[in-house]
């Protein structure tokens, strides 16, 4: 399935449940393992605990000043 990613938004390709953080175009995609974190599609980070993709967040915009 990854092999056919055509670098679009497709929902078969992204988790069943979207928070967007409207900040940069990040958002943290939720599946059956876990949480990811994307910007703008791409992904950034992953983990299985909601507080630590938040905390990569925070991370990644405090770097990106």
């Amino acid at each position: 399935m990854i092999e056919d990613f055509n670098g679009t938004f497709e929902p078969d390709f992204h988790g069943t449940q979207t928070i967007d953080l409207q900040c940069h175009g990040f958002t943290i995609e939720f599946d059956s393992l876990g949480w990811t974190l994307l910007c703008n599609g791409n992904f950034v980070f992953y983990n299985t605990d909601l507080e630590q993709v938040y905390i990569a967040f925070s991370r990644h915009l405090e770097f990106g000043k």
